[in-house]
């Protein structure tokens, strides 16, 4: 019944990548920003398919003592970023040349005898030489940026995974940076009846005391929902800002734009409940046959609930543990909003983070602490298993 409910638009995905690329547009006289970063999307598209995913994964390396996560982007950033400048001085280098010859040679054309033309004609041969060896070697140069842009991409990936998952109890931990997430296990939230598409990479997957998790980073489109009204006490100068904001009258929204958690913490069916911390670009869940809105009075004012038996959902909800717990998530200049499903089929927490955690950074380095929050975060789902498991 879930699978029948999604319904996919393929077709919109081209248009809607363009215009994501089209935000981050700079001239560049050699490899843009603008090709990397849509070689970075189109790495990572996906339509909705039934087939089974198979990714690669490989160890994730231990965090070192001492390690600094956004220090660490940014030198990488750094080292990336020298490329491409290497790349832009030699091809302005060789425009110039180019450009002086042509102009050289017009001239002697101009004004020298016609017995001393072959000077001028042998100036334009050499700068028609010069444009050929300047297109192969820019070429070539692309194919070797492009690499880069790999090597770069897959090495914060996995220096922000190292980090954030730096946690006790956790094991076994394996990571693809290419993975793609299974469209059933985001059905399996019980959160949206409609999903358009979605987009999907870096697959975590592990244990925490003994029980297998994952985590995928998501990017899910659903038809549009007007914005949630803001929560009192949201700060007006709170960066929300998001290039996958559509010009014109949108028609999709972005119900999940994060990191998620799929845990087999199961609860009986009556148990099963569904939070929604608002802030930021949250989204409604609109999946929700049997479920019905509950209040529940020890979680703070920006949580909306629904259960399906509200005196069972309010027992696991208003354990003093877990309201703690619960309440140490906060919207703030990284953190968006927070989905929490639980169901028979386990238990799903989305962490919706904003550019400053989901996104490479590719023209300015990072700043701030995005990814010491993150990994603040990523304990806190932690102990949501473990309150859950008791």
């Amino acid at each position: 019944m879930a699978e029948k409910n999604q319904k996919t638009k393929a077709n919109q995905e081209e248009e809607l990548d363009k215009k994501e690329a089209e935000v981050l547009n700079e001239e560049n006289l050699n490899v843009s920003e603008v090709e990397i970063e849509q070689k970075i999307i189109s790495d990572e598209t996906e339509t909705i398919a039934k087939e089974k995913v198979q990714n690669d994964y490989i160890d994730l390396p231990e965090c070192p003592e001492g390690f600094v996560c956004e220090d660490y982007v940014n030198e990488k950033r750094k080292t990336f970023d020298n490329i491409m400048k290497s790349s832009r001085r030699s091809s302005t280098l060789t425009m110039v040349v180019s450009v002086v010859l042509l102009i050289l040679g017009f001239i002697l054309n101009t004004y020298l005898d016609t017995t001393l033309a072959w000077i001028s004609y042998s100036i334009f041969g050499v700068a028609l030489v010069v444009i050929i060896v300047s297109f192969v070697f820019s070429s070539r140069g692309k194919k070797k940026i492009y690499g880069s842009v790999d090597t770069y991409v897959k090495d914060v990936i996995i220096g922000v995974d190292q980090y954030a998952f730096d946690q006790v109890g956790l094991t076994q931990l394996t990571v693809s940076a290419k993975g793609k997430a299974e469209l059933e296990d985001i059905v399996d939230a019980h959160y949206f009846a409609t999903i358009n598409n979605f987009n999907s990479r870096n697959i975590i997957k592990g244990f925490y005391k003994g029980k297998e998790f994952s985590v995928a980073e998501l990017a899910v489109r659903i038809p549009y929902q007007k914005p949630l009204d803001k929560v009192e006490g949201e700060e007006e100068n709170k960066p929300v800002s998001r290039k996958k904001k559509l010009a014109g009258t949108p028609t999709e929204s972005f119900g999940i734009f994060g990191k998620y958690f799929s845990l087999p913490v199961k609860v009986e069916d009556d148990e099963s409940f569904i939070l929604l911390l608002r802030g930021p670009n949250a989204c409604l869940p609109t999946f929700l046959d049997d479920y019905k809105e509950i209040t529940v009075s020890d979680l703070n004012a920006s949580y909306m609930c629904w259960a399906k038996d509200e005196a069972k959902a309010l027992k696991i909800l208003s354990d003093e543990k877990m309201v703690e717990i619960l309440n140490g998530f906060t919207p703030n200049a990284s953190l968006e909003n927070v989905i929490i499903s639980s169901n028979s089929k386990g238990l799903k927490v989305c962490l919706n983070y904003n550019e400053t955690v989901m996104e490479i950074p590719m023209q300015k380095g990072v700043e701030g602490k995005p990814y010491e929050t993150y990994k603040n975060d990523v304990r806190r789902v932690l102990d949501v298993v473990d309150c859950l498991s008791k």
